[in-house]
């Protein structure tokens, strides 16, 4: 949670959730679900085999 903190200001109101295998790298893909405002934005991820974390994509907040 801290990493998606440190993207983005606001709290996460669910559980991060693994989403499927990403098929080019093979690694997991995990959405966070954060609310900033009023406003809520999924947070997108890879994690690695050693449990690091990197960046893909977010959504645009929806209200």
């Amino acid at each position: 949670m801290s990493a998606s903190q440190s993207v983005m200001n606001g709290n996460s109101f669910r559980k991060p959730k693994v989403l499927k295998r990403h098929h080019p790298s093979k690694r997991k893909e995990v959405a966070t679900y954060f609310e900033s405002d009023d406003l809520y934005y999924t947070l997108y991820w890879l994690v690695s085999d050693n449990c690091t974390a990197g960046f893909i994509k977010r959504t645009q907040g929806k209200r």
